[in-house]
């Protein structure tokens, strides 16, 4: 009884061959429908190494990310071997860039511990204290500063 379904099977595998070839070979259509399938296969191919690179730059950069993780979790552990000089400099830099006066705050760095002091805008207070925070190596802050709702007079935050 076997035989019988296998020889079935034969059969139908058989007459779908012959009709997809007669389908591609046909003496009208057959060039353009060939055509059509070749340049599907071509674009599935250009598909597919498209999806490769995009999938290995994801791999890459996700690499990248969790080494950059690491890097930054060492550090945290290192707080003890990072410089004083070192972290007052990083913290100098990220001033920088959150605050309008870097120049009119003072850091002092002893053990990972970062003394504040100065003038600083009010509105610009938790962005300072944030951006220490975000230093590896700080451990603690000491708040010395004088915030101001505006500049007036003081000499530190003009300009």
């Amino acid at each position: 009884m076997r035989t019988g379904n296998r020889n079935l099977i034969d059969l139908a595998v058989a007459a779908v061959a012959g009709a997809a070839l007669m389908y591609l070979f046909d003496p009208q259509l057959g060039a353009r429908r060939r055509a059509m399938l070749r340049d599907k296969a071509e674009a599935g191919g250009h598909d597919l190494s498209d999806y490769a690179q995009t999938q290995a730059k994801r791999v890459l950069d996700h690499a990248r990310g969790l080494s950059a993780r690491a890097r930054t979790y060492v550090a945290a552990d290192e707080k003890v071997r990072s410089g004083d000089y070192e972290i007052s400099e990083r913290i100098r830099a990220r001033l920088g860039h959150v605050v309008s006066h870097p120049r009119a705050i003072g850091v002092d760095v002893a053990g990972g511990s970062v003394c504040l002091s100065g003038h600083v805008l009010a509105d610009e207070y938790d962005a300072v204290l944030s951006a220490v925070w975000a230093v590896p190596g700080v451990a603690d802050i000491e708040d010395g500063l004088t915030v101001h709702d505006e500049a007036g007079n003081i000499p530190a935050l003009q300009g």
